[in-house]
Protein backbone atom coordinates (compact mmCIF):
# COMPACT_ATOMS: atom_id res chain seq x y z
CA UNK A 1 0.00 0.00 0.00
CA UNK A 2 1.12 3.51 -0.71
CA UNK A 3 1.10 6.09 2.03
CA UNK A 4 -1.39 8.92 1.90
CA UNK A 5 -2.28 12.05 3.79
CA UNK A 6 -5.79 12.40 5.17
CA UNK A 7 -6.14 15.94 3.83
CA UNK A 8 -5.18 15.01 0.28
CA UNK A 9 -7.78 15.16 -2.49
CA UNK A 10 -9.81 12.05 -3.17
CA UNK A 11 -8.35 11.70 -6.70
CA UNK A 12 -11.27 9.97 -8.37
CA UNK A 13 -12.07 10.21 -12.06
CA UNK A 14 -13.84 13.30 -13.43
CA UNK A 15 -17.45 12.12 -12.98
CA UNK A 16 -16.98 10.78 -9.46
CA UNK A 17 -15.00 13.88 -8.52
CA UNK A 18 -17.86 16.07 -9.78
CA UNK A 19 -20.37 14.04 -7.74
CA UNK A 20 -18.25 14.23 -4.59
CA UNK A 21 -17.72 17.95 -5.09
CA UNK A 22 -21.49 18.42 -5.43
CA UNK A 23 -22.03 16.94 -1.95
CA UNK A 24 -19.10 18.85 -0.45
CA UNK A 25 -16.68 15.98 0.07
CA UNK A 26 -13.25 16.76 -1.35
CA UNK A 27 -10.69 15.13 0.96
CA UNK A 28 -10.14 11.82 2.69
CA UNK A 29 -10.77 13.56 6.03
CA UNK A 30 -14.16 14.75 4.81
CA UNK A 31 -15.00 11.27 3.54
CA UNK A 32 -13.96 9.70 6.84
CA UNK A 33 -15.96 12.24 8.83
CA UNK A 34 -19.06 11.72 6.69
CA UNK A 35 -18.77 7.94 6.50
CA UNK A 36 -19.44 5.60 3.61
CA UNK A 37 -23.15 5.09 4.19
CA UNK A 38 -23.95 8.77 4.61
CA UNK A 39 -21.81 9.70 1.61
CA UNK A 40 -23.66 7.15 -0.50
CA UNK A 41 -27.02 8.38 0.81
CA UNK A 42 -26.14 11.96 -0.07
CA UNK A 43 -25.12 10.95 -3.59
CA UNK A 44 -28.45 9.19 -4.15
CA UNK A 45 -30.43 12.10 -2.68
CA UNK A 46 -28.61 14.46 -5.06
CA UNK A 47 -29.92 12.37 -7.94
CA UNK A 48 -26.68 10.67 -8.92
CA UNK A 49 -26.88 7.09 -10.20
CA UNK A 50 -24.53 5.70 -7.55
CA UNK A 51 -24.35 1.95 -7.02
CA UNK A 52 -22.33 -0.59 -5.07
CA UNK A 53 -19.30 0.10 -7.27
CA UNK A 54 -19.24 3.61 -5.84
CA UNK A 55 -19.08 2.13 -2.36
CA UNK A 56 -16.20 -0.11 -3.46
CA UNK A 57 -14.36 2.97 -4.73
CA UNK A 58 -15.01 4.89 -1.51
CA UNK A 59 -13.89 1.92 0.59
CA UNK A 60 -10.79 1.55 -1.54
CA UNK A 61 -9.94 5.21 -1.08
CA UNK A 62 -10.36 4.97 2.68
CA UNK A 63 -8.23 1.82 2.89
CA UNK A 64 -5.76 2.97 0.23
CA UNK A 65 -6.44 -0.04 -1.99
CA UNK A 66 -7.78 -0.43 -5.52
CA UNK A 67 -11.55 -0.88 -5.49
CA UNK A 68 -11.20 -4.27 -7.15
CA UNK A 69 -8.96 -5.46 -4.30
CA UNK A 70 -11.61 -4.84 -1.63
CA UNK A 71 -12.20 -8.29 -0.09
CA UNK A 72 -15.24 -10.20 -1.34
CA UNK A 73 -16.79 -10.32 2.14
CA UNK A 74 -16.58 -6.53 2.40
CA UNK A 75 -17.97 -6.13 -1.13
CA UNK A 76 -20.99 -8.21 -0.06
CA UNK A 77 -21.48 -5.90 2.93
CA UNK A 78 -21.23 -2.86 0.68
CA UNK A 79 -23.78 -4.31 -1.78
CA UNK A 80 -26.18 -4.75 1.14
CA UNK A 81 -25.57 -1.16 2.25
CA UNK A 82 -26.27 0.06 -1.29
CA UNK A 83 -29.50 -1.94 -1.56
CA UNK A 84 -30.71 -0.97 1.92
CA UNK A 85 -29.95 2.71 1.37
CA UNK A 86 -31.78 2.81 -1.95
CA UNK A 87 -34.74 0.98 -0.41
CA UNK A 88 -34.94 3.49 2.48
CA UNK A 89 -34.79 6.44 0.09
CA UNK A 90 -37.48 4.92 -2.13
CA UNK A 91 -39.70 4.44 0.90
CA UNK A 92 -39.38 8.15 1.73
CA UNK A 93 -40.79 9.19 -1.67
Amino acid sequence: MNSRKDDEPLNFGPVTSMWMDAIGIRTINELQATGLEETFRQLILHGFNANALMLYALEGRLTNTHWNDVPDKRKAELRKIAADTKKKISAMK
